[in-house]
């Protein structure tokens, strides 16, 4: 089998209503996604990625009033974050209900969910008929891909169709927040951050819940990646035929090094959509090291340096 690239939404809803995986578009990276209703489906999600069982799954809906279909008896805070920022990357954990496999909740009775705002992923899950789960479209702790070609090279042979929507238009994965009766905590942030949900009422995270994302190393290169304070002083310890850099704002110092830039601007939001696809490229140009430098805490920059703590473990600041 040789898996093709193509925007036909009535191909790639008709293979995963026959059990199939599809790579899917969303606006923060693709997703290898399945049908909801087919447990055999989703248990190919997880082998597929060679994802452990443990590790539950995200589930895409079309419609805000999907939310009482997946949770029986969601909080109103729960509604309330619905009407505000759906659609749009964020996934709010919530009791499941009983339609929902636990296959897709690693057996868990807790569920993440969430309403993507790419339209291409909207129209494909009505075309089904039915919720997807749609973990990132790499191998476990791989690179989450923010195009349709990354999906196919990850995955060539082994799906039978990415659905190409273009880049993602925020790069990175969801927020993911734990929603109580009376409070939330951010268990993940993405391009939905603190600032955006301060209004809520937040608790100091526990790490006692279990979601998606949670393992210690993820969006790894097969290059070792070096996340650094000042590339300019870490590079006097890198030989510059074998470094490449991965750069944020301008620098006309680093010549001799393969570089690849992420904002010359420093633009938080334009670095988050370029950031997977440059580690990408940095991890083909076959060098023995990836620098980076960690981004301003704030916004969605304290999202970027969290992916960077794991793509670069045991690799912090040297």
């Amino acid at each position: 089998m040789t898996t093709t690239v193509g925007t036909d939404i009535d191909i790639a809803a008709a293979f995963l209503r026959a059990g199939e995986l599809v790579g899917m578009p969303t606006e923060t990276v693709y997703g290898l996604a399945a049908s909801v209703a087919l447990d055999e489906a989703i248990k190919k999600v997880y082998q597929t990625k060679n994802r452990p069982f443990s590790n539950p799954l995200i589930v895409h809906v079309a419609n805000k009033s999907d939310l009482e279909w997946v949770s029986d008896k969601p909080f109103q805070l729960a509604k309330d974050l619905v009407d505000e920022f759906w659609p749009g990357p964020l996934t709010i954990i919530l009791s499941k209900s009983d339609r929902i496999s636990t296959y897709a909740t690693a057996g868990s009775s807790s569920l993440a969910v969430r309403m993507p705002a790419a339209e291409m992923a909207l129209s494909l899950i009505q075309k089904v008929g039915a919720p997807l789960v749609a973990p990132s479209a790499n191998p476990f702790t791989r690179i989450s891909p923010t195009t349709a070609i990354q999906v196919k090279d990850y995955f060539d042979g082994k799906i039978p169709y990415v659905l190409d929507g273009g880049k993602c238009s925020i790069g990175i994965e969801s927020t993911i927040i734990k929603v109580n009766e009376n409070n939330l905590q951010i268990l993940r942030e993405g391009a939905i951050t603190a600032q955006h949900l301060a209004k809520y009422p937040i608790i100091q995270n526990d790490y006692s819940v279990h979601h998606p994302g949670n393992y210690k190393k993820h969006y790894a290169p097969n290059t070792p990646l070096r996340m650094v304070r000042s590339i300019k002083e870490a590079i006097k310890k890198f030989p510059s035929e074998s470094t490449v850099l991965i750069l944020f704002g301008k620098h006309s110092d680093f010549r001799q090094y393969k570089t690849i830039q992420l904002s010359e601007e420093k633009k938080l939001e334009e670095a988050a959509s370029n950031l997977y696809s440059a580690m990408s490229e940095a991890d083909s140009m076959d060098a023995s090291v990836i620098l980076i430098e960690s981004f301003p805490d704030q916004g969605i920059g304290k999202a970027l340096n969290e992916r960077l703590r794991k793509a670069a473990i045991n690799n912090l600041y040297e």
